[in-house]
């Protein structure tokens, strides 16, 4: 992968496809990729089908927002689907309790307007998911999503409703 990462990811894809594996199956970044990395991948989306781009947001996203937020940012940027960034956010705000607000909140901004993230952090109706060893949300991310809440014009109410949802035990 080091020497020709395109071919290698294409062959990768071919043999996916060959197999009926998803592409995210066996293709690893590092464990902390870096930001650039991750813009590369992105841009590897463009020759996925639809349904191989959600597999490989689900795969290797995920992993991005648990081991290097930044990576995961410049990811979600440089993707050209707006439903492939939304997929994104939807994992990071699913996921905040595990990868923390810190991580999670930066890409809150692809769900839309200050308005449409309240409205889908407020009706989000699966709960959100935190790993079993994770202590969930910090008192330092407590308040920095408080903050953030509030600089997008949430009512008390919408503030204690998302919070509750986000302070919620594991399903």
């Amino acid at each position: 992968m080091k020497q020709d990462p395109d071919a290698a990811f294409d062959a990768i894809v071919a043999l996916n496809r060959e197999n009926g594996a998803m592409p995210g199956e066996y293709l690893y970044l590092p464990e902390s990729p870096t930001p650039e990395r991750a813009v590369w991948l992105a841009g590897k989306l463009n020759d996925l089908t639809p349904n191989e781009c959600s597999n490989l947001i689900q795969s290797q996203g995920l992993g991005m927002l648990g081991s290097s937020p930044e990576a995961a940012l410049a990811f979600t940027r440089a993707l050209t689907d707006p439903a492939n960034r939304r997929q994104m956010a939807d994992y990071a705000a699913r996921s905040m309790p595990s990868i923390g607000v810190e991580a999670a909140l930066p890409q809150l901004e692809f769900l839309g307007d200050p308005p449409a993230r309240l409205a889908y952090l407020e009706n989000f109706t699966s709960s959100f998911q935190r790993a079993i060893d994770s202590p969930g949300i910090t008192p330092a991310g407590d308040q920095l999503l408080r903050t953030a809440l509030q600089q997008w014009q949430a009512t008390p109410q919408q503030i204690e409703t998302i919070m509750t949802r986000v302070h919620a035990p594991p399903p």
